[in-house]
């Protein structure tokens, strides 16, 4: 995904990466993403001359807003939901999650009342 945006900026353009990446990554899809490493195209990049900015995502700063604009009905995170989990479930979806396995992406635990 970074590499066809890398294609599709504009030359001097800024590419800004939030988020969250491991220094490692066991469950990880091939090698470099085991140790933590993502292969950009430099010679695109510097070909460019486009400037690639990194951090976490400011969850503090915008915590509210996104609160406002899904109780509003503006946004729907729900989509990226792939579990809903009792308690009971935690340590397995863990182990899964933690292995990337069965389409684990997001999961919700629905505590028993």
């Amino acid at each position: 995904m970074l590499n066809d945006l890398i294609r599709l900026i504009n030359p001097t353009g800024h590419l800004g990466v939030i988020g969250v990446y491991m220094s490692n990554d066991p469950g990880a899809a091939d090698e470099h993403s085991k140790n933590g490493e993502y292969m950009l195209p430099f010679g695109k990049l510097w070909e460019k001359g486009m400037s690639v900015g990194t951090g976490q995502t400011p969850v503090k700063a915008i915590h509210i807003m996104l609160r406002d604009m899904m109780i509003g009905g503006q946004a729907r995170p729900s989509f990226i939901v792939s579990h809903r989990i009792s308690f009971d479930e935690v340590p397995d979806a863990y182990r899964e999650f933690d292995q990337r396995a069965n389409g684990y992406t997001k999961v919700i635990i629905k505590p028993q009342k």
